[in-house]
């Protein structure tokens, strides 16, 4: 009877370490690939926010040396062509950057070589929409947070100092 026993375990052993052995290694192996997914969806994100970070970079260097680099220095402003230009510039760093710096004064130059002529009429307005846009929000991000208060204001006295 013992003799039985032991070859039953015997047998039992040789079949139950390989299958034990071959499970751990699935299990193991599943594991690392699921590590390795991770992994590289990981790297794919934040190479993909570099990526956004050098564009927004870039293009906050080219659109901002228009205003204060030697280029900005030559546009005339009575020109309606340099002006129709230093809008758009505005209008995209309004639309990609208005969180992060404050463009109040490069609104008040563009608007102040505009003001009080009236081939600038077109453009006036366009500022004025621009500067609305802006307020809009940064209202929009205060209500998220429940810190608003309305009031009507007027933006020509603004402008104009």
């Amino acid at each position: 009877m013992a003799d039985r026993l032991r070859a039953v375990l015997d047998v039992g052993d040789k079949i139950l370490i390989p299958i034990t052995v071959c499970l751990l290694g699935f299990f193991g192996n599943s594991i690392l690939e699921e590590d390795q997914k991770r992994r590289a969806f990981v790297e794919l994100l934040s190479r993909r926010e570099e990526a956004d970070s050098n564009l927004r970079k870039d293009m906050f260097s080219k659109v901002i040396d228009q205003f204060v680099g030697e280029k900005g220095a030559k546009l005339e402003a009575r020109d309606p062509g340099s002006i129709e230009t230093r809008i758009l510039y505005l209008e995209l760093l309004v639309n990609n950057f208005h969180e992060s710096i404050d463009l109040g004064p490069l609104l008040k130059q563009v608007y102040g070589e505009v003001a009080g002529q009236s081939k600038f009429k077109s453009q006036r307005k366009r500022l004025q929409k621009l500067a609305e846009d802006i307020v809009a929000r940064e209202l929009d991000s205060l209500r998220g947070v429940s810190c608003h208060a309305s009031a009507p204001v007027d933006l020509d006295p603004i402008l104009f100092t």
